[in-house]
């Protein structure tokens, strides 16, 4: 029965426990990453999840750039809100989405080797309140939320093998 669940050659594996990466891959930096929006904050939000991400993965340790094996660069290259929802008859808006696209690499540190390289986008609806304070608070909590969809995404390929 244990062969059937935990089968070496069936493609299946316990989630958590294995990674596709080189067994000589022990460290990773996680520098800021840069901001080409007009939205302040957002590179701080997505390297904190990211750092947050894999540092309770507990499969790397974060280092410094000058001490890592491989370096996560990266830059949120958009953010957009639309509107999702709209009153009917009055035609006031009662919620948006936020979405955020972000440019990530993986590059080796001691020789400048990029491994893998994509563009990845994420969205989250939030609503609108009559206080705009609120609604900040909203898009606040939007931004957080997709910053912790993104660094899951960004995980799963690092440790996946991409």
């Amino acid at each position: 029965m244990l062969l059937a669940l935990g089968g070496g050659a069936c493609g299946y594996r316990f989630v958590g426990q294995e990674t596709n990466l080189a067994a000589d891959i022990k460290t990773l930096a996680i520098p800021l990453f840069a901001n080409q929006t007009d939205e302040l904050g957002l590179e701080s939000e997505i390297t904190q999840a990211l750092r947050e991400r894999f540092i309770s993965s507990k499969r790397l340790v974060i280092q410094r750039e000058k001490t890592a094996d491989f370096i996560l660069k990266g830059k949120v290259k958009s953010f957009n809100t639309t509107s999702v929802a709209v009153t009917k008859g009055l035609l006031v808006t009662s919620g948006y989405r936020a979405v955020i696209t972000i440019e990530v690499m993986l590059q080796r540190a001691r020789d400048g080797q990029v491994f893998w390289r994509d563009e990845i986008s994420d969205g989250w609806n939030y609503p609108v309140d009559v206080d705009l304070m609120r609604t900040e608070e909203n898009k606040k909590e939007a931004i957080r939320q997709i910053a912790l969809l993104l660094a899951e995404r960004v995980q799963e390929m690092v440790l996946g093998g991409f």
